[in-house]
């Protein structure tokens, strides 16, 4: 199957401590994870299949109730890449994701 791009535009958050714009210092912060990936999927698209990406991070999403106007998110992203990929492998990682969440199951582990 053929990827395509995903292009998402970046959120720019100053603290409101700084009072001066001289002083604010920008910094540029990533709205999805899904780009990065699919950067390193293609860096590696000539690689032996299959294909096993993934990635944990934080995000930043805008929110008006924050006092800055955004919040964090951890999210987790995956690929898979295989000539016969198939749900199987999909299901098996994201029931072993499932299952390490502790907090889901009232604070016991596997």
């Amino acid at each position: 199957p053929c990827l395509g791009h995903l292009s998402v535009p970046a959120t720019y958050i100053c603290t409101h401590r700084w009072h001066s714009i001289t002083l604010c210092m920008w910094q540029v912060c990533r709205t999805s994870m899904l780009g990065s990936v699919l950067k390193m999927l293609a860096a590696n698209v000539h690689s032996v299949l299959p294909i096993k990406l993934f990635e944990v991070g934080n995000i930043v999403l805008l929110d008006p109730s924050r006092p800055l106007g955004a919040r964090y998110e951890w999210r987790l992203v995956a690929v898979y890449c295989d000539s016969a990929s198939g749900m199987n492998a999909i299901q098996a990682l994201l029931d072993r994701v499932m299952g390490s969440l502790v907090w889901l199951r009232g604070g016991r582990g596997r």
